[in-house]
């Protein structure tokens, strides 16, 4: 678990100057922000909104838990493997999974030959599909077609359209449900298609589907690239943002020049479909700063960056208000420059890519709290040694406290297959691929539980804005290990203890472990009364990891 090092004062953007009128004599008093309405839904704490004011807490990152299962590899393993992109859905009772998967070539490559230039040695990705009743064990349907590279048993690939071809799976990159779509589309995929006959262009399409079966192409260009650098050949990232009413993008951006690295997530919105803002024209919402590694290629030239950051997996968090999650994947560069094993022969764009975290309340502002791995980078024996990306998509566990998130691990890192001389390069500096495969794995996530309030060993509080809920109980998600514990208390407007809902009343949460623990007062946990009412809340806690709150039930 890890510390955010900072508490954050609630982040304010574009906000004018209002004019005061001041009096002879008279100082005009700080007029007090309206009461936060919460209503009934769940708040989780991922940035400074609920710590006005706190002493002793601080805000701590979760890792999830690996759980090292092959959940899901390639039909025959020593012909193909799991490429990055996929996606995981929650949907009529069943999880689904669509991914993609390549032929590996077997022949090695000529010196200096790679196999993006090489075409009988092009690796061939497939568009296929999973399903499965609990998450963990999953099925490769027969989807009615022949599979002609991995013979002839029901493997879940490839996916064809209505037509009978190969959808073209340049660079998958999500499947999402569209609640605004005819129930015939209700799922829609992203794929990139590079036009080549027009010099080039990137753009991005999409294919529709009632099932995750069967899929037929509805829009030929909903995104492009116009620069003559293809750069959208990572999963990029579309969903309805039911908060805004419009349809979001998260879509790698490439920057050139001036020492930059390249990769970076910039944000589109559109009221539909039918068309975003081109990618570089659309703002960039998460890229390489100051405190990221940097190093100087070349006596007296520009700093360049040695981590960007792409492929973010964007979402917005279903199950509270205002929460919005990226896993982008940071890549690290060998350069010649800082490596001495390189400076006779540094490597072409190669390094290793693992797991980051950020989050957001309106899905433009970004925070990448302590900006540690979410998800590290396996020992060098296993099959996640290298390389990590996370899949689309955050799923319900098979129980109310958890949550399944899935990733593809790699010990063939960034660069390692483009050709033999990064190959030789690599394996001269103990780098090589010892494993050479790919599969997908399971993560295990606690609900609501990538960010928590953490109070110190010794004791700590904090206290929220004032607030307005509905509801009738005041549920935490808490743990307070086997020493710590949490009280509540409920003030007026102006931090005054309300009688009957004051610390010394408060009834003591510990030992707990729990999602919707409830809190009472000398037993009493009906709070209707309040309801509808500006009222502050008091967290007194020690050794205690809050991770959310929620006003609830009937009034």
């Amino acid at each position: 678990m890890k510390a955010f090092s900072r508490i954050l004062a609630p982040r304010v953007r574009g906000a004018a100057a209002a004019a005061v009128l001041v009096l002879p004599g008279v100082f005009p008093a700080a007029a007090a922000p309206p009461p936060l309405e919460l209503g009934d839904r769940r708040q989780v704490f991922i940035d400074g909104r609920f710590l006005t004011a706190s002493a002793g807490v601080s805000l701590m990152v979760h890792p999830p838990v690996k759980t090292g299962e092959a959940t899901l590899d390639a039909t025959h393993p020593d012909k193909t493997m799991i490429s990055r992109n996929g996606t995981v859905l929650y949907l009529d009772g069943r999880y689904h999974m669509w991914y993609a998967a390549f032929e590996r070539a077997r022949e090695r490559w000529p010196e200096g030959e790679t196999h993006m230039e090489t075409k009988s040695f092009a690796l061939d990705d497939q568009f296929c599909y999973a399903t499965s009743a609990d998450g963990i064990r999953w099925e490769k349907p027969d989807l009615g077609v022949p599979p002609p590279y991995y013979g002839a048993e029901p493997n879940g690939c490839p996916i064809y359209d209505e037509q009978g071809r190969r959808i073209p799976i340049e660079r998958m990159g999500m499947v999402f449900i569209d609640p605004r779509a005819p129930p015939t589309e209700r799922l829609r995929m992203v794929d990139r298609s590079v036009q080549r006959q027009k010099g080039g262009k990137d753009r991005l399409m999409l294919f529709a589907s009632a099932d995750g079966r069967s899929w037929r192409r509805t829009h030929e260009n909903v995104l492009s690239y116009e620069s003559a650098r293809p750069h959208l050949d990572s999963p990029n990232v579309i969903f309805w943002d039911e908060r805004i009413e419009k349809y979001v993008a998260y879509v790698r951006r490439n920057l050139h020049g001036g020492g930059a690295q390249g990769r970076t997530v910039a944000r589109a919105e559109s009221a539909d479909l039918g068309r975003f803002p081109d990618a570089d024209l659309a703002p960039i919402v998460l890229k390489w700063d100051g405190l990221d590694p940097s190093a100087v290629q070349a006596p007296g030239g520009p700093t360049q960056t040695l981590m960007d950051f792409y492929n973010s997996s964007a979402l917005r968090y279903p199950w509270a208000q205002d929460a919005y999650f990226m896993f982008p994947s940071a890549y690290y560069h060998f350069k010649a420059a800082v490596h001495r094993e390189f400076a006779g022969d540094e490597p072409t764009n190669a390094g290793p890519v693992d797991i980051r975290f950020a989050a957001s309340r309106d899905g433009i502002i970004w925070e990448r709290f302590d900006r540690r791995p979410f998800v590290n980078l396996g020992r060098s024996d296993e099959f996640d040694a290298m390389l990590l990306y996370m899949f689309s998509g955050l799923v319900p566990g098979t129980n109310e406290s958890e949550l399944f998130m899935y990733y593809t691990g790699s010990d063939r890192m960034h660069g390692w297959d483009r050709d033999m001389r990064n190959k030789r390069i690599l394996r001269a500096a103990g780098l090589e691929a010892k494993l050479e495969t790919s599969f997908v794995s399971r993560l295990v996530v606690r609900r609501d539980g990538f960010v928590s309030v953490r109070a110190d060993y010794t004791g700590g509080e904090f206290t929220p804005p004032s607030l307005k809920f509905a509801g009738a109980e005041l549920v935490l998600n808490i743990d307070t290990a086997a020493a710590g514990m949490a009280r509540v208390e409920i003030q007026d407007e102006i931090g005054i203890a309300l009688p009957g809902y004051g610390i010394a009343e408060a009834d003591i949460i510990h030992t707990a472990n729990a999602i919707n623990r409830v809190v009472s007062w000398q037993g009493r946990s009906n709070v209707a009364s309040l309801a509808g009412r500006a009222v502050r809340l008091r967290f007194v806690m020690r050794d205690t990891d809050l991770f959310a709150f929620q006003f609830r039930g009937k009034q």
